[in-house]
């Protein structure tokens, strides 16, 4: 039971109750966090085969990738696991973790440095701990607000990983505010380095509120961009299946750079946009209106002049679901206007759309909707 349980965590397709008990069983002991830890490294390297699906004949082959210092342990427990498959009778089939923002989650989760993860539930308050029993922080619902701290020790690390679907909020131990937005992994410091500059990052989507300290620059890194700042207020933009890395400036100042080419960079003002582009390699800056590029953080959904194929994106992960179009006219249709993804259902959305441009669609499961003539 717990085995199907996993495979099916590290497949993305558990349920929110599914992954409390799998993060339960981890947590009754030792040993279960051996296990859990071992098995997902053996499944990542799925990730360098061939694409096709794995089944339970393809085992071997998985192991003889593993290093042999780990070879013999690993091979013992994968063949635990293949004949307690058989005695339950069940059939599995792993599909290859795919790096697809596309694919549907249903728990936030946050993962130390050691591998031990965490299930963030929002619908509880409870005080954060370090592995030393240490009081860092404190949950409140959709939100964790971190002890204002400052340490001389080697920094620990976190990441947190928010669905599509869900969104998060942050209070880093020196005050910054972080907004994360659906489908954004967060790399960040439960305290920050008093001689060092504060450094975190990101993939997704976030909007950030910087506690300004002259003597540490906070500093954003992602794949294509970094972004130095003292204190300000602005929106990043930077997933991995975007062609786009964007930036939006509230109030401060902001540089940014080409992670790979220091010397490729642009300042941005307030009320200023800047795109780089993943394809030439070039920023783009432009005086704009802010507020549709930061109407997320208050749950509202802004699109002007878009076409329904690039509007599918944003509903997929504001609503945690997967839209199949089988309607090319409804794909170049273009459409404006504001919806509220917290109080609005995806369903809802579709149906106002209908009133422009008539189209029929259906739930094929609880993560697919499919739209026809």
């Amino acid at each position: 039971m717990i085995l199907e349980l996993i495979y099916k965590y590290l497949d993305n397709q558990a349920s929110e109750k599914e992954v409390e008990i799998i993060f339960n069983w981890i947590e009754t002991s030792e040993e279960n966090k051996a296990k859990f830890i071992e098995l997902k490294k053996t499944w990542l390297l799925t990730q360098t085969n061939s694409g096709l699906p794995l089944d339970q004949n393809n085992f071997q082959d998985v192991k003889n990738e593993i290093k042999s210092i780990e070879k013999k342990k690993r091979f013992n427990y994968l063949k635990y696991a293949a004949v307690l498959i058989i005695f339950l009778g069940i059939t599995f089939i792993i599909k290859t973790i795919s790096t697809n923002n596309n694919t549907i989650t249903n728990s936030i989760v946050i993962e130390n440095e050691n591998g031990n993860i965490n299930l963030i539930q929002t619908d509880q308050n409870k005080t954060i701990v370090n592995e030393n029993g240490e009081i860092i922080g404190q949950q409140n619902a959709n939100e964790i607000v971190y002890t204002p701290n400052n340490t001389k020790k080697a920094l620990a690390y976190n990441t947190i990983k928010v669905p599509y679907g869900k969104t998060f909020k942050l209070t880093l131990s020196d005050g910054t505010i972080v907004h994360l937005n659906a489908g954004t992994k967060f790399k960040y410091p439960t305290q920050f380095n008093l001689n060092n500059p504060r450094q975190v990052f990101l993939t997704g989507e976030a909007f950030f509120k910087v506690t300004k300290d002259a003597k540490r620059p906070f500093k954003v890194n992602t794949q294509s961009v970094n972004v130095n700042v003292l204190g300000t207020t602005f929106n990043l933009s930077a997933y991995p299946d975007d062609l786009t890395t964007h930036c939006e400036l509230v109030e401060g100042s902001v540089k940014l750079t080409q992670s790979n080419n220091p010397k490729n960079s642009t300042l941005l003002k307030p009320n200023e946009k800047s795109s780089f582009s993943l394809n030439n390699n070039k920023f783009t800056t432009t005086a704009t209106d802010i507020s549709p590029y930061i109407a997320w953080v208050y749950g509202d959904l802004v699109f002007k002049n878009q076409t329904f194929k690039d509007l599918t994106i944003k509903l997929e992960r504001a609503y945690g679901v997967k839209i199949i179009n089988k309607n090319k006219q409804l794909a170049i249709e273009k459409f404006s206007g504001t919806i509220n993804f917290k109080t609005s259902s995806v369903e809802d959305f579709l149906n106002l759309l209908k009133y422009d441009t008539p189209f029929n669609f259906y739930r094929k499961n609880n993560t697919t909707i499919e739209i026809t003539n």
